[in-house]
């Protein structure tokens, strides 16, 4: 008995171990084609009361178009946002205080977050919004969540800095300042102080 299951096990064994090659029946697998990956989107459409600005996303660089100021600051935000919420009354200080260098500018990430009156730019256009907000956070490399608010500082399209939760006035004005001073030609300063 033991030597016919020991002979039936080798038996098997040899021929589920056979060469392919041998066999005349082969199944040919088909090659999958992946399809090719969708490019990414570059340009976004940002829609307010006050009009279109054009935000497009090069390289290492997010331009707003028409470009009125050396620095924009770009808050992603929703209505329901306690945290979103503070964060509006400390821009608004900061926007009178350096009203001729800044812009800033409201991305609305739910369909109610621009129904309120603001002194600056607000984009209504939260599905555009939404893919605008994914696309800049992927450039920041910040984990897989988008926190909110997420606001964002740029000089002439660059990346100055961001912060994820509301941030007080007092260190926005201060890296506002270190952000002015990156842009501003030293000829200018210099004029100035004569």
């Amino acid at each position: 008995m033991k030597l016919t299951i020991t002979v039936i096990a080798i038996f098997l064994f040899f021929v589920g171990c056979a060469d392919e090659s041998s066999s005349t029946s082969q199944t040919i697998i088909p090659k999958t084609v992946l399809p090719k990956p969708k490019p990414q989107k570059t340009t976004f459409l940002l829609e307010g009361e006050e009009g279109t600005l054009k935000a497009t996303i090069k390289e290492n660089k997010i331009l707003l178009e028409p470009q009125e100021k050396p620095i924009d600051l770009l808050l992603f935000f929703t209505s329901w946002c306690p945290s979103c919420k503070a964060q509006i009354p400390e821009l608004e200080r900061l926007y009178h205080s350096f009203s001729n260098d800044l812009r800033v500018v409201l991305v609305g990430l739910d369909k109610d977050a621009c129904k309120e009156k603001f002194d600056f730019f607000c984009s209504k256009s939260y599905k555009e919004n939404e893919e605008f907000a994914r696309r800049v956070y992927t450039k920041l490399h910040a984990g897989a969540n988008m926190p909110i608010p997420l606001l964002l500082v740029l000089t002439r399209g660059n990346y100055f800095i961001h912060y994820v939760g509301a941030v007080p006035y007092e260190i926005l004005k201060s890296d506002l300042q270190r952000a002015k001073n990156v842009w501003i030609p030293k000829e200018s300063v210099e004029k100035n102080r004569h």
